[in-house]
């Protein structure tokens, strides 16, 4: 399995292009930049996961519409693709939306085959409702639920700060503790890392 990150877009956003097998699917397009699209063109994309709704992680999406290419989204952001108010992109003066997009929703729980890559979807709401992370091969994509020594905001809309903890405390913190998490901004980081030093959602020491 071959990991490639490009960062894309004012906000520097990690897209994730994850390859096996001759089949490749991608992880948050936050932005239409020109390496990542040659890079995926080349690598046999056939999925695009977004792990939540939020403008800087679904703006790079358009491109691969009508490519045959599957979209997933968390069926509780799903609105996020239409609306520029639910994405967020209208207060930031460039209303975005894609209403050709058909994706298939998630819940979490499925499991998503990309050549010989099992994909477990895990639910994450708190930084958004359908925030949804990527498990696979012991790497975790975890968009703006879980960052190096930080956690995703909870003041934009849909989000709640307890319930972001409990995400990570009762879903992430119970993955094994090499766990290699790439968050959807920053350097990567581990479960054990986390669970030890992360000040927003650590785990006290009896």
């Amino acid at each position: 399995m071959r990991i490639e990150r490009f960062v894309v877009g004012s906000i520097e956003t990690n897209a994730w292009l994850i390859e096996s097998e001759g089949e490749a699917f991608l992880v948050d397009p936050g932005a239409e930049d020109q390496a990542l699209l040659t890079a995926a063109s080349q690598a046999g994309l056939v999925g695009v996961f977004l792990t939540h709704g939020h403008v800087d992680h679904i703006a790079g999406l358009r491109p691969f519409i009508g490519q045959g290419v599957r979209v997933f989204i968390g069926g509780l952001d799903a609105a996020a693709l239409y609306d520029p108010r639910v994405n967020l992109s209208v207060w930031m003066g460039q209303p975005f939306s894609v209403p050709e997009c058909v994706p298939q929703t998630l819940t979490g729980g499925e499991t998503l085959v990309f050549g010989e890559m099992h994909c477990q979807v895990l639910h994450l709401p708190g930084h958004s409702p359908g925030s949804i992370g990527l498990l696979v091969n012991g790497h975790l994509f975890s968009g703006d639920v879980l960052f190096q020594s930080s956690i995703g905001r909870t003041d934009l809309p849909g989000g709640d700060f307890q319930t972001l903890q409990q995400s990570i405390r009762e879903t992430l913190y119970r993955l094994p503790d090499g766990t290699i998490v790439h968050p959807g901004h920053g350097d990567d980081t581990t479960i054990r890392a986390e669970k030890n030093d992360n000040q927003y959602c650590r785990i006290e020491k009896g």
